[in-house]
């Protein structure tokens, strides 16, 4: 607890010079904000997979409609609960017990339910392609006999 409180602080600490630069009439503090939350995003998941995460926004720009946006946010927040993570480590790129299941079960709801394609899915999961063809293969290949591959 003591160790989550000492990060908002940190945090608050950090954003402080920003925030006080800020004026209303000043549009340019727009760019501050952007450009100080992205320098943190990259020293915190590293600056290969910001610039990988921001090529698949780019390369993936879906016209999705926002109810299809809002369904699938909905798969992921059921699929986390049924896998016990965070909704945040669905995302990262950390690797956690039964992330890659999740990732592969919710491309395959998405898939099968929503019909999308694996470009909208990956721009949903914000995976690249490829990754979300692997991980829907590995769920279609588990043997339903092994206890091991359903539990």
């Amino acid at each position: 607890m003591h160790i989550l409180n000492r990060e908002k602080v940190k945090n608050l600490w950090n954003w402080f010079p920003i925030i006080w630069r800020d004026r209303d009439h000043d549009h340019h503090f727009i760019y501050e904000v952007l450009i100080h939350k992205l320098e943190k995003q990259a020293k915190y998941i590293g600056k290969d997979k910001l610039l990988e995460l921001l090529k698949i926004s780019r390369e993936n720009e879906s016209n999705l409609n926002e109810e299809v946006k809002l369904k699938s946010q909905q798969v992921i927040k059921i699929v986390c609960e049924e896998f016990n993570i965070d909704v945040d480590d669905f995302y990262s790129r950390t690797r956690k017990n039964n992330r890659r299941y999740a990732i592969g079960i919710t491309a395959m709801i998405l898939k099968d339910y929503l019909n999308l394609d694996v470009a909208d899915i990956s721009f949903l999961l914000k995976k690249p392609n490829n990754l979300v063809s692997i991980y829907c293969t590995e769920v279609h290949e588990l043997n339903p006999k092994h206890k091991s591959d359903i539990y």
